[in-house]
């Protein structure tokens, strides 16, 4: 059993889902990102440390995401995945952040069957009770704390709030809940009616 992390940015796989990359027994985990458009593997057996260090490479300043869709999404997830029973972790369908929310929407119709976990994310318009609640240790805390420190001082300056890092968004605990492709659909939905672009949304 691997996981595949379907993430908009490097620094949202270490923020929100370290405790999924940190966890026992460590087996292969897949990074794919949107920002930019590549796939990260993280070998079996590796500690924290030396995932950051893979990662922290591909941080860079936040550019517009390309909107791939759930297909294009389909065939990343299928070639990270090489067949192998896995669980896919993304973002929330409610992030009131819309690149993510749109993430975690579509990567819910590209898992082809996939089990699929988000994280909750920023939403402050829409509350999600969370199956799967992890508390940070201090090891883990801490090791958020120094990748956006040494990897991403750029993040916590960032004009943009859908990009900017300050301490409201490295939460104590990381918690998850799952979705089926309807809800996801539905959660989306519910989000976009709050902005100017609702008219554009599919409404289910």
């Amino acid at each position: 059993m691997i996981d595949v992390l379907v993430c908009v940015r490097v620094e949202d796989a270490v923020l929100e889902f370290l405790t999924v990359l940190s966890r026992e027994p460590r087996d292969e985990a897949v990074v794919v990102l949107a920002d930019p458009d590549l796939t990260v593997t993280l070998p079996a057996r590796a500690g924290t440390a030396e995932r950051l260090a893979l990662l922290a490479p591909h941080l860079r300043p936040p550019v517009q995401p390309p909107s791939s869709g759930p297909r294009h999404l389909a065939e990343r997830v299928r070639a990270a995945t090489a067949g192998r029973e896995a669980t896919v972790w993304t973002h929330s369908p409610a992030d009131n952040r819309e690149a993510r929310a749109r993430l975690g929407r579509d990567t819910v119709r590209a898992a082809h069957g996939l089990p699929v976990r988000h994280a909750v994310g920023h939403s402050p318009y829409l509350q999600v009770v969370s199956d799967e609640d992890v508390p940070l240790t201090p090891e883990l805390a801490e090791a958020k704390r120094e990748f956006v420190n040494h990897h991403g001082q750029s993040l916590l300056a960032s004009g943009s709030p859908q990009y900017r890092v300050d301490t409201a968004r490295v939460p104590a605990s990381e918690r998850f809940f799952r979705s089926d492709p309807a809800e996801a659909v539905r959660l989306y939905a519910l989000l976009a009616s709050l902005g100017e672009d609702a008219a554009e949304v599919d409404d289910p």
